[in-house]
C-alpha cells in the first residue's frame, strides 16, 4: 500500500480506537491494539507499531488506570511518524515512562 494511504489508515483506526475505548472491554482494547500492532509492523510503520504495543502492555498490567489519553497522543504522533523514523519509537515510548514516574 501507499505511505499516504497506509499512514491515514492507521490514523483512522487510532481516532475510532479512541473513540471506542471508554465502553470496551480491556480484552477487546488488547485485541484491536495488536491488529493495529500488525498493520503498522507490514507497512514499516516502526513507532506505531512500538507505541500499539506499548499500549496494550499497559493495559494488559493496569486496565482502566493506565493513561489512555496519553498513550493515544503518543500513539497518534507515532502513526505521524512514518516509514523512515524508527529510531522515534524508543523516544516516544520515553516520553509515556517520563510522565507517570515520580
Amino acid at each position: 500500500m501507499e505511505p499516504q494511504r497506509a499512514q491515514a489508515d492507521l490514523e483512522q483506526a487510532i481516532v475510532a480506537l479512541a473513540r471506542d475505548l471508554p465502553k470496551m472491554a480491556m480484552e477487546d482494547a488488547c485485541t484491536r491494539l495488536d491488529w493495529l500492532r500488525r498493520q503498522a509492523t507490514l507497512e514499516g510503520f516502526v513507532p506505531a507499531a512500538m507505541l500499539a504495543d506499548g499500549f496494550a502492555n499497559a493495559i494488559t498490567r493496569q486496565g482502566r488506570s493506565a493513561p489512555f489519553r496519553t498513550w493515544l497522543d503518543a500513539l497518534s504522533v507515532a502513526a505521524t511518524c512514518g516509514r523512515e523514523n524508527a529510531d522515534v519509537g524508543p523516544l516516544l515510548l520515553a516520553t509515556v515512562g517520563v510522565r507517570f514516574e515520580v
